[in-house]
């Protein structure tokens, strides 16, 4: 029994390390989440799924534009998920970013190219404090 707590912790340990955490700044208990995606031109935004503040998950088919952000008012502590879909359309390599911020400073973000003519699924999580 006592290696199976071990191996359990242990197990816990980890998975709360692959996950980022932010905390706010201040006393306040509700705070704007910004959920924020930049491509370059030549990439489409084919769709995005982020939580809401009631905790769901909310799909997003088709957005448009190079930029696509969404603001979510939530109460601390919320766990922040984002995952979108793109294509790139040209046959050059391109850049794409992505962030999860809490308020106006930067939390979890990313950024990575994309080969011509390729799709990919990237996500994201963090949990604010």
């Amino acid at each position: 029994m006592k290696t199976f707590k071990k191996i359990s912790f242990l197990i816990l340990a980890v998975v709360a390390m692959g996950a980022s955490s932010c905390s706010g700044d201040d006393g306040d208990s509700e705070k704007t989440v910004r959920y924020k995606i930049n491509l370059s031109s030549g990439i489409t935004l084919n769709s995005v799924n982020y939580r809401d503040a009631d905790g769901n998950f909310v799909t997003v088919t088709n957005p448009g534009g190079s930029v696509w952000q969404k603001e979510v008012r939530v109460a601390l502590p919320f766990n922040a998920n984002m995952d979108y879909s793109i294509t790139n359309t040209s046959s050059d390599t391109k850049t794409f970013e992505h962030m999860i911020t809490l308020g106006n400073s930067g939390c979890a973000s990313g950024n990575g190219f994309i080969d011509g003519g390729q799709t990919q699924t990237v996500s994201e999580t963090t949990t604010f404090n």
